[in-house]
């Protein structure tokens, strides 16, 4: 859902192709810039705890890794510069946060035991928090992934026939049921429908139909 106090990025609505098709505001030019990784050593600084340390190395990886995956597709894509530098690092951060929380997660379950029985990881609500700051970073830097406007294989909206019979949609539609939600008309509509028919095919042929009983 678009968020009426935010407006979309001009990447992103560029992207996808402006299918509100209002001018696109040229707004501030940013000169393209190959970007320098930063040093994960001082985001994720060393410890003494072992346990510790052996997380934040972790961290270090996973973030080097997602740098090196993200910022080759960002400078073509998004055509990012010196002002980004902040939002791709958090960006990585967020990703190696969300590693982190889930191996813990793996280890330790979801529910963990505390002095007053069994409670929920808390790992499990800092990753949900990490998440929703990662969409936005996502969000704030064109990343949306555009969805197909037209599918190769579209999905036909007639309904199906059943009794391999075509029947009319018209002013006669009501009298053999909804055709657009009913694969097959009801009997009732059926022989309604035929008595219809036979009396517009009487009266074309001036003749009359026999009162009944």
């Amino acid at each position: 859902m678009a968020d009426r106090y935010r407006p979309k990025p001009t990447v992103q609505r560029a992207r996808e192709g402006n299918p509100s098709k209002t001018a696109i505001k040229e707004g501030v030019i940013v000169p393209r810039v190959i970007l320098a990784e930063p040093d994960w050593n001082e985001v994720f600084k060393a410890s003494s705890d072992p346990a510790v340390e052996l997380a934040n190395v972790r961290c270090r990886e996973v973030a080097s890794e997602e740098w090196r995956r993200m910022v080759p597709v960002l400078e073509i894509a998004a055509g990012i510069g010196e002002v980004d530098h902040a939002t791709v690092k958090d960006l990585c951060v967020c990703v190696a946060r969300i590693d982190q929380a889930e191996r813990d997660l793996s280890g330790r379950g979801l529910m963990v035991t505390a002095e007053r029985g069994p409670v929920k990881n808390r790992a499990a609500t800092i990753a949900a928090q990490y998440r929703t700051q990662l969409a936005r970073y996502i969000r704030e830097l064109g990343l949306y992934r555009v969805p197909e406007l037209q599918s190769p294989h579209p999905i036909s909206t007639k309904p199906s026939r059943t009794c391999g019979t075509d029947f009319p949609r018209g002013k006669f539609a009501r009298l053999i049921g909804s055709l657009h939600r009913k694969p097959y008309p009801s009997v009732r509509g059926i022989w309604a429908f035929l008595a219809v028919i036979l009396t517009k095919f009487y009266i074309r042929q001036g003749g009359h139909v026999m009162p009944s009983g």
